[in-house]
């Protein structure tokens, strides 16, 4: 035990503070390393959500998916024209 007027506790507690703070900027390096990478990855995946339509593995061309996926008023003149066929029946 230190004897009255030792500066050994406020030695100490300098040392543990430098301690700690060591601690802490080796953490936050951590979390910037790991934040970087994020920004990696959410960015490579904009850009890839981005690139995919230019892709040729797509399995349809644009033209392809319209004629395979009728739109909504290609759908009412196809229910139009059914409606006429059942009507001349």
């Amino acid at each position: 035990q230190a004897h009255e007027g030792s500066s050994y506790a406020s030695q100490k507690d300098h040392h543990m503070s430098l301690h700690r703070l060591e601690h802490v900027k080796s953490r936050l390096g951590e979390l910037e390393k790991i934040k970087q990478e994020h920004l990696r990855q959410k960015h490579s995946g904009i850009i890839r959500t981005y690139s995919l339509p230019e892709q040729s593995h797509q399995p349809h061309t644009p033209q392809q998916q319209q004629a395979l996926t009728p739109q909504p008023q290609q759908q009412q003149k196809q229910r139009d024209q059914q409606r006429e066929q059942q009507a001349q029946l």
